[in-house]
């Protein structure tokens, strides 16, 4: 499929070349590929309304090698939908994986949360996750605490000393 063009809508494709804009199904749907490949210039389009594949959002499901070449992989939420911490989508299934996406484009997430993307030997995963800074501070936090929590016990420890000394 040329540059410039947009496919959408639910089917199969073999051996398939995506130099424009891939949109699976039918807001949503799971579609498939045998050996689909996004070229540099293409851009795979995954909608997000709901934490259910297929009927609430994208997925791509390739039972051969799926080839990535650079493209940009966008993610978009309707329907109003705004995902929770810890909801996470598997927008692509495959037997291999060749390359990545040279760009990602998520939508912006409130409440200190961002995206998280995994990898696997037999899908892709995107994960919303604590911003890194969320991360940093849980693990200061962590830490007065402990700290804190050290402290009473040595001061716990002299005084019960000092006390048995007098």
């Amino acid at each position: 499929f040329a540059a410039g063009s947009t496919v959408s809508g639910i089917g199969s494709f073999e051996n398939v070349v995506f130099d424009g804009t891939y949109s699976p199904g039918n807001s949503p749907a799971i579609t498939n590929l045998t050996n689909g490949q996004f070229s540099s210039a293409s851009s795979l389009l995954i909608e997000l309304g709901g934490t259910q594949p297929g009927t609430q959002y994208d997925r791509v499901v390739d039972s051969g090698v799926l080839t990535l070449l650079g493209g940009t992989l966008n993610v978009a939420l309707y329907n109003g939908f705004m995902p929770s911490l810890g909801d996470s989508f598997e927008i692509l299934q495959y037997g291999q994986l060749s390359g990545d996406f040279g760009t990602v484009i998520y939508p912006t997430l409130s409440g200190g949360f961002s995206w998280e993307r995994t990898t696997s030997a037999t899908a892709m995963t995107i994960t919303v996750v604590p911003e890194p800074s969320t991360y940093a501070m849980l693990a200061i936090g962590a830490g007065i605490v402990g700290l804190m929590h050290r402290r009473k016990r040595r001061t716990a420890t002299a005084t019960i000393t000092a006390t048995v000394a007098v």
